[in-house]
């Protein structure tokens, strides 16, 4: 088995920034799948989704937090590439960052899944700010299957903690940790 970092890397090349999170969740990558593609499931830690399960067919979200206008914080892009269970991309059109692509891959890891999630595209300021944020909602499917309480982004952001603090932020705050391999 593997260890892995949770708090994220920026990557960044000739101005242009890729978000990387590599997660290991302690459930089968169907299972993983079914949070990342079905909206019900989807709803449950990210927001109201809308989507067409092809290459080519349309997803759009509009994110439980932060608590902002729905116009600032609704994403919609084209499905690229559909390959369950293992790999989901798609364009990301939002309002506060330019366009860029996202990819949720997965890969079965014993009883768990490693999921690979690259936010690309991204202007280096976008990336370094989206960091905390993509860290609490990538705890959220985590905690969804395990039925655990999670905080709003924005609560889990008080103080704007860096991510590397974040959990023992949130167990400060009497949020009940996610039991994850990740630890």
């Amino acid at each position: 088995m593997q260890i892995f970092d949770d708090t994220g890397t920026v990557r960044i090349e000739d101005d242009v920034a890729t978000l990387i999170f590599v997660r290991r969740l302690a459930h089968p990558i169907e299972r993983v799948w079914q949070a990342i593609t079905d909206p019900e499931h989807r709803a449950r830690w990210f927001g109201q989704t809308t989507i067409e399960p092809r290459a080519g067919g349309m997803i759009e979200t509009d994110p439980d937090d932060p608590p902002v206008p729905t116009s600032a914080k609704h994403m919609s892009g084209r499905i690229v590439v559909w390959d369950p269970p293992h790999v989901l991309g798609h364009e990301w059109h939002q309002a506060i960052v330019s366009a860029s692509m996202v990819r949720y891959e997965l890969v079965s890891d014993g009883d768990g899944t490693v999921l690979t999630f690259s936010h690309s595209g991204l202007k280096p300021h976008d990336a370094r700010g989206f960091v905390p944020g993509t860290h609490a909602y990538l705890d959220r499917p985590d905690c969804t299957f395990g039925r655990y309480r999670y905080p709003g982004v924005v609560r889990a952001l008080r103080g704007r903690r860096p991510a590397l603090h974040l959990k023992a932020g949130l167990a400060r705050q009497g949020w009940m940790p996610c039991p994850s391999a990740n630890g």
